[in-house]
């Protein structure tokens, strides 16, 4: 691949540790393959989401099954690792992230490396699409005064706002469209993922879905009941 990545298609999606890890718990990799036939780009993730992700929990016995799942899947290309330098970008996004929020006059952390390195590769490569289960990092983007007051009900404590640096992460954050894997699997049920389920299909997307919760996917009991509303009705 050429070092200006321009034949990375701008309609890939960016995959941070906590998605890959959901769906690898809950055996739904597969998914994957048959939604890549049906998108113009790839599942594509930077070198640290893939320390996270793969080469780290591979060393420990509860968690290398999953590891190994994925390294599967990146062999088939699948998912695919992107070796391109997102230190400096990475390095500003968790420093301006990690200090928008303070309680008791000490910063709130809030966004980890890999999450850093996705949505520096985002940036960099100008694709908007993001895979993303876990929630901080999530509700920062889309509502960080949403997120301010989740911290002060858990802290029990004012928490303040920097308003340039939470403008400033805002900047790397902006025209993001955040997916989690739970919205994945929908999308795979309607190109026909659990249809060799016959009449029990709905009942296997249900599963999934609370599969995925119990993997780390951060999606509401409210949420997946909503959803298989929507599905029952055929409006999804």
């Amino acid at each position: 691949m050429p070092n200006d990545y321009s034949e990375i298609n701008k309609n890939s999606i960016v995959c941070d540790a906590s998605s890959l890890i959901s769906l690898a718990e809950a055996c739904l990799l597969d998914s994957l393959t048959l939604l890549r036939q049906h998108m113009y780009g790839d599942f594509i993730y930077p070198k640290t989401v893939r320390f996270e992700s793969i080469e780290y929990p591979v060393q420990k016995k509860e968690h290398a099954l999953r590891a190994l799942r994925l390294m599967d899947f990146e062999k088939s290309s699948t998912i695919k690792i992107i070796d391109v330098d997102v230190g400096q970008n990475m390095n500003e996004i968790m420093n301006t992230a990690n200090n928008i929020f303070s309680a008791a006059g000490r910063p709130v952390r809030l966004v980890d490396a890999g999450e850093a390195a996705q949505l520096a590769l985002s940036y960099q490569l100008g694709i908007k699409n993001i895979l993303i289960d876990e929630r901080t990092t999530r509700t920062l983007i889309e509502a960080p005064l949403k997120l301010k007051q989740h911290l002060e009900n858990e802290f029990r404590k004012k928490v303040t706002v920097n308003e340039k640096m939470m403008d400033h992460f805002l900047g790397y954050a902006e025209h993001i469209n955040i997916i989690r894997s739970s919205e994945l699997i929908v999308m795979a049920y309607k190109y026909g993922y659990f249809d060799t389920f016959g009449e029990y299909k709905e009942k296997a997307l249900e599963s999934a879905l609370y599969t995925l919760k119990f993997s780390g996917c951060s999606i509401s009991f409210e949420e997946i009941e909503e959803m298989m509303r929507e599905i029952n009705a055929g409006a999804i």
